[in-house]
């Protein structure tokens, strides 16, 4: 399995998101799909706890960054 195809998520990532989210503005789901091209449902799901693709914690970390302190996908839990 490539890790662009592993799968992560959970409760710990969709807490972390959601603090990220509030500590950003707070920064809404639309705003940060437009920011990092994650797809709106794909937000969503993180932020109930499903589980994602690794590349969608990628781009992410890089739509989080835009919106305010660097995030990298290190510091996102994994769960």
């Amino acid at each position: 399995m490539s890790l662009a195809s592993k799968t992560v998520g959970g409760p710990q990532l969709a807490a972390w998101l959601t603090a990220e989210m509030e500590k950003s503005g707070p920064l809404s789901l639309n705003r940060l799909h437009e920011l990092s091209g994650v797809d709106r449902k794909t937000i969503k799901r993180i932020c109930a706890g499903q589980r994602v693709e690794m590349r969608s914690l990628d781009k992410l970390s890089r739509g989080l960054s835009d919106a305010g302190s660097p995030v990298t996908v290190d510091d996102m839990p994994h769960d």
